[in-house]
């Protein structure tokens, strides 16, 4: 597993803990990370309605979670 497959994957297991299942199965769990640096995982999402929906309602929590994987303060 790659650094970006598995730094996501542990954030999402966090982020996870934080959501209803049925929110993270619409919302999060279709989301793929692309490319990594420093301090930002970029996504790939199947709509640019998912993406205005997580921007608004999920944004904080992704890069809260992000954040604590990664050790970035």
């Amino acid at each position: 597993m790659s650094n970006l497959n598995l730094v996501w994957k542990k954030t999402i297991d966090r982020v996870k803990n934080d959501m209803k299942v049925v929110s993270y199965d619409v919302w999060i769990a279709t989301l793929t990370p692309y490319m990594m640096n420093e301090d930002t995982i970029y996504l790939k999402s199947p709509s640019e309605f998912q993406i205005k929906v997580i921007e608004n309602k999920y944004k904080d929590l992704i890069e809260m979670e992000l954040k604590r994987v990664t050790k970035i303060s």
